[in-house]
């Protein structure tokens, strides 16, 4: 069908659903938009642009590219809090989170361009006091790793970036 603008003007890196049916942008703050009225709530604590909704689907976890990750509750919006990386990544930072089938995180870090690291993240429990996440390094140097999304259909990781995708099994 035609498409129908729902509201403009909304930076938007990464975009995904929540639980409520709303959807929620990042390129920097984060905006959470109601896709039948056009609502907008807005969360400045965060500076992000990937998203990954959190299994228990109370957070989602966002970073600049790469950078500092940040844990933004979602039911209501915000404030979000900072995460101290530590581990492989520690120097870097994460650029994007993803989580298979049963809620183990996998990250990749790397600049918008693409060609970083991949691995495992273990990350803090949701709305602790001095948050730390720790890094696991799998891969370094992978063209594509850049954003990483699981897919269900298939149980295996797609990691993408640098005009490159790789699948991960």
């Amino acid at each position: 069908g035609t498409p129908v603008p729902i509201v403009q003007g909304i930076p938007a890196d990464g975009l995904i659903f929540l639980p409520n049916g709303d959807l929620l942008t990042a390129a920097g703050p984060a905006s959470e938009v109601n896709p039948n009225t056009g609502a907008v709530i807005t969360e400045n604590t965060v500076s992000g642009d990937h998203l990954a909704l959190d299994p228990s689907g109370k957070v989602v976890w966002t970073s600049p590219q790469p950078g500092p990750l940040y844990e933004l509750p979602i039911d209501p919006l915000g404030p979000a809090t900072q995460v101290t990386i530590a581990g492989d990544e520690a120097q870097q930072g994460i650029t994007h989170i993803a989580f298979d089938n049963s809620g183990q995180a996998f990250y990749v870090s790397s600049g918008p361009g693409g060609d970083g690291s991949f691995g495992l993240i273990s990350l803090p429990a949701i709305g602790a006091a001095n948050p730390v996440a720790t890094t696991q390094r799998i891969y370094s140097d992978l063209p594509a790793a850049h954003g990483i999304t699981f897919d269900p259909f298939t149980g295996d990781l797609f990691i993408v970036g640098a005009s490159s995708v790789a699948q991960i099994d």
